[in-house]
C-alpha cells in the first residue's frame, strides 16, 4: 500500500514539471501593420493619414474593438462626430476590454458634447438637452469601467451642469416667447377697439353731418330786402316807384280782391313775427301811398274848372 502511494507521488510531480502547451496564435491580439501605420500619422499630426490607416486595419479586423477605438479618435479629431460616435460605440461592444470600453465611452462623451455646443450655438435648445444628456451617459460608463479617470470624472460634472444651465435657459425661452404672444394678442385687440372707436366716431360724425344738412334743407329762405315775400303779387311796384299808367301818370295802386287777400288770423292765434327789412319795407310801401293819393287829389283840384259865380 504504502508503495503503491509513493508511486503515484512519484507520477504527479513528473506531471507537474512538463511543460505547459502553446497557446494558439490570436490574430486579434497581434500587432497590425496599418494599426501601426496610423498610430505613427497620428502622433505627428496627420490626421487624415492616420485615419486612412485605421480604416484598412478596421477592414483587416473587424471584431477588434481596438481598431475601432483607434479609428473613432481619429475620426474625433477630424471633426466628423457622426461617425466618430459609430466607431466609438462598436468600440464599446464586444470582447473589448475595461481599458479599451473606458477610453471608447470616454471619447463617446466629448463628441456628444462637442455636437450639443454646437447646437446650442445655433439655437436648438431641445437638440442640445438631448446629446448632453448623451454625453453625460457617456461619461458616467467611462468611469464605471474605469473608476480612476479624473478627466471623465471632471467632464461628467461639465455635461451635467451644462445640461441643468441649458434646461433653465431653455424655460426662459419659453416663458418670453409665452409673454411675447400674450403681448401680441393684447395689441391686437388693443388696434381691434381702436378701430371699433374710429368706426364709431365716423359713423356718428357723418350722422350728425346728414342731420344738419336735412336742417338747412327744411329752413325757409328768407326773402331779401325790397323783394316781395311768397305770395305778393310779382308785378307790385317797390316802395318809393309809382306805376306808371297810359297816358304817363302815375295811378293808383289797385287793390287786391278780397278773396286774394290774406286771411287774417282768427281769435287765439298768434300772427309769427315780421322780419325787420320787411317791416320797414311796408311802412316805407304806405307812407308812399298816402303821399301818392295826396297828390293825386291836389292835382285834381288844380286842374278842375271853378264855375263863376254871378254876383248880380
Amino acid at each position: 500500500m504504502n508503495r503503491a502511494c509513493a508511486l503515484l507521488a512519484l507520477l504527479g510531480s513528473l506531471l507537474l514539471g512538463l511543460p505547459a502547451v502553446a497557446r494558439a496564435w490570436e490574430p486579434f491580439r497581434s500587432e497590425n501593420s496599418d494599426v501601426l501605420k496610423g498610430n505613427a500619422h497620428l502622433a505627428k499630426g496627420q490626421v487624415q493619414e492616420a485615419l486612412s490607416a485605421y480604416t484598412e486595419a478596421a477592414k483587416q479586423l473587424p471584431n477588434e474593438p481596438g481598431v475601432h477605438l483607434d479609428r473613432g479618435i481619429a475620426l474625433l479629431k477630424a471633426g466628423k462626430l457622426p461617425e466618430a460616435r459609430e466607431a466609438l460605440r462598436i468600440a464599446t461592444q464586444g470582447n473589448a476590454s475595461p481599458d479599451v470600453r473606458a477610453k471608447a465611452n470616454y471619447n463617446l462623451g466629448l463628441a456628444f458634447l462637442q455636437e450639443a455646443e454646437a447646437a446650442a450655438k445655433q439655437e436648438q435648445g431641445e437638440e442640445a438637452q438631448k446629446l448632453l444628456l448623451e454625453s453625460a451617459d457617456a461619461f458616467k460608463n467611462s468611469l464605471r469601467a474605469g473608476p480612476n479617470n479624473r478627466d471623465a470624472a471632471w467632464n461628467f460634472e461639465l455635461a451635467k451642469r451644462r445640461l441643468v444651465e441649458q434646461e433653465k435657459k431653455e424655460q426662459e425661452k419659453k416663458e418670453q416667447e409665452k409673454e411675447k404672444k400674450e403681448q401680441e394678442k393684447k395689441d391686437e385687440e388693443k388696434d381691434d377697439q381702436q378701430k371699433q372707436d374710429d368706426q364709431q366716431k365716423q359713423d356718428g360724425d357723418k350722422d350728425k353731418s346728414d342731420d344738419q344738412k336735412d336742417g338747412e334743407q327744411g329752413k325757409p329762405d328768407e326773402p331779401k330786402p325790397d323783394e316781395p315775400k311768397q305770395g305778393e303779387d310779382a308785378g307790385a311796384p317797390r316802395p318809393n316807384e309809382p306805376e306808371q299808367g297810359k297816358d304817363g301818370g302815375a295811378e293808383p295802386e289797385q287793390q287786391p280782391p278780397e278773396a286774394e287777400q290774406q286771411e287774417q288770423p282768427q281769435q287765439g292765434e298768434t300772427e309769427p313775427p315780421m322780419p325787420e327789412h320787411m317791416r320797414k319795407a311796408l311802412d316805407s310801401l304806405e307812407d308812399s301811398e298816402e303821399n301818392l293819393q295826396k297828390h293825386r287829389a291836389a292835382s285834381r283840384a288844380r286842374q278842375r274848372p271853378r264855375r263863376v259865380e254871378k254876383d248880380w
